[in-house]
């Protein structure tokens, strides 16, 4: 407890002035006195997992007359050159009567040569693939080991190219060409002024700052967001960053142009990792800090909202007493209200509820009356798979939805949990499937005698198993409500309505015991 309010908050402000000096000093020494074990170790790469973000030359829409002049050229040579790629991402064909589906092209005269490392398309074994040249530069070598590194943690665990080849003397890596179109391609088309070639001689962008053209640039993506993709395409981004950040991955560099909409699954797919940050555990303050810069630089481009520890921290404060019912606390000294209340909240989970419920690992729960969602979080975050949650109040709807995305954030994860605005007596008419059980916590008792029989009924049909939480304290209901809240009483209605094994968990001197009863 000592440290949730002393330790914590402090500790937190000293990682933030760290960060920056880690990532341009320290990080980049330790990657040079490690190389050559790494060249060691990426020189055994396996491929033996099975490639699955690949297409080959005849898929890449070339004409028959240059499909068929590389095809001859690799029965001899192992690599056969397409097309350059630009700072913009445009290509440049040489032969300038092909096309390939999804991507601009320009002339050699029109053609913006890259700032930082070279890129082409070549055909690899049939396989088409992007070349990344980084040179032979301290730092490119640097970026070279790094995203080897990153593209290794990442495959077949997110939605990012694989690697077909690496030439580790001249420091170039070959990975999967991605079919479809780039993000930022599909926002300029709508208008945005977004392509770095557009800025010069804009009077638009005169006078700007790097940073302030930077800042607009986002703000003309953002206006045509909407007329590019939906929101549950911007979710499933987010998602896969929350995979990234699992893996220990900080990408570091979230951008339009480093987004590709799949062409055929409609996928977002995360391209260009030499900058990105890796992390052997998913924890501790460096990378929180990492993880909420990637958050934010998100929430910049996509115009959401997503919680960082900062956000989370703004949001509490805002919130009066009244906005909680269930004290909860999130890890990394961030809580809300008093912790060591056991009758409600983080209190009753870890007094109570913890040690005493069914196994949890895989199931599927229905929690009624779940208010603020505080104990159907607790659900997924010891293995349920999903819980739905019964409310009908807007108010503790809301705070439902940030309770689950704050513990998102502190378990760097997405949790399935729906919030369904009903009233508990309108159960036995909704169509929301089967359970492996049922929790009601001090709710049951709000409602006629003759709803209760009907409900538990009902929940017959539904589960096999029923976790209920009584109230035996005198002075907080009144006679007939108290009468319902009995232990007594919900045990002969559970084993007169389907639930003939019934389990009583009731510590001393506690008021709020609970029942598991089954069939």
């Amino acid at each position: 407890m000592a440290y949730v309010y002393l330790v914590s908050p402090f500790s937190t402000r000293i990682c933030w002035y760290t960060a920056s000096a880690f990532t341009r000093c320290l990080r980049p020494m330790i990657l040079l006195l490690l190389t050559p074990m790494r060249n060691i170790i990426g020189r055994n790469i396996s491929f033996d997992r099975k490639l699955e973000n690949t297409i080959t030359i005849k898929e890449l829409g070339l004409s028959d007359a240059t499909l068929g002049n590389i095809e001859h050229k690799l029965e001899t040579e192992k690599e056969v050159f397409i097309a350059d790629i630009d700072q913009d991402g445009f290509l440049h064909i040489p032969r300038g009567d092909d096309d390939i589906k999804g991507v601009p092209q320009v002339d050699k005269s029109h053609f913006m040569p890259r700032r930082r490392f070279k890129l082409q398309i070549v055909a690899l074994d049939n396989l088409v693939a992007v070349k990344k040249s980084f040179g032979g530069k301290f730092m490119s070598r640097l970026h070279f080991i790094n995203e080897i590194e990153i593209l290794r943690k990442l495959a077949g665990k997110c939605n990012v190219p694989d690697i077909l080849r690496v030439d580790y003397d001249n420091h170039v890596i070959h990975t999967s060409y991605i079919s479809g179109a780039v993000l930022r391609a599909e926002l300029a088309k709508r208008g945005a002024v977004i392509y770095d070639r557009d800025i010069d001689g804009n009077p638009y962008f005169e006078k700007l700052s790097p940073r302030d053209i930077y800042i607009k640039q986002i703000g003309e993506g953002r206006k045509h967001l909407s007329e590019c993709v939906s929101k549950d395409f911007v979710d499933s981004i987010f998602r896969e960053l929350k995979k990234c950040h699992g893996l220990g991955i900080c990408i570091n560099d979230i951008k339009y142009g480093n987004i590709i909409i799949h062409n055929t699954s409609n996928k977002p797919y995360l391209i260009d990792f030499d900058i990105s940050h890796s992390f052997r555990h998913s924890r501790g303050y460096l990378y929180d800090t990492m993880r909420d810069r990637d958050i934010e630089l998100f929430n910049l481009h996509f115009n959401t909202a997503k919680l960082t520890r900062r956000r989370i921290a703004k949001k509490i404060k805002e919130f009066s007493s009244a906005d909680w019912y269930a004290p909860a606390y999130f890890g990394k000294g961030i809580y809300i209200s008093r912790l060591w209340n056991t009758e409600i909240g983080d209190g009753k989970w870890r007094y109570i509820l913890k040690d005493n419920l069914p196994p949890l690992e895989g199931k599927r729960v229905l929690d009624l009356g779940c208010n603020a969602g505080y104990l159907s979080t607790q659900l997924l975050r010891n293995g349920a798979s999903e819980v739905i949650g019964i409310e009908r109040d807007d108010f503790w709807i809301t705070r439902a939805g940030f309770m689950k995305e704050a513990y998102e954030w502190a378990d760097n994860c997405i949790y399935n949990l729906k919030v369904v605005k009903a009233r508990i007596e309108d159960v036995p008419s909704m169509d929301i499937g089967a359970f492996d059980f049922v929790m009601a916590l001090c709710c049951l008792y709000y409602m006629e005698g003759s709803d209760m029989r009907r409900l538990i009924n009902h929940l017959t049909t539904i589960t096999d198993t029923v976790v209920l939480q009584c109230n035996v304290n005198a002075a907080e209901h009144a006679p007939e409500i108290l009468q319902r809240a009995s232990v007594e009483y919900n045990t002969q209605l559970l084993k007169e309505n389907g639930f003939p094994s019934v389990r009583v968990i009731a510590p001393k001197f506690y008021d709020r015991p609970f029942i598991i009863a089954t069939k």
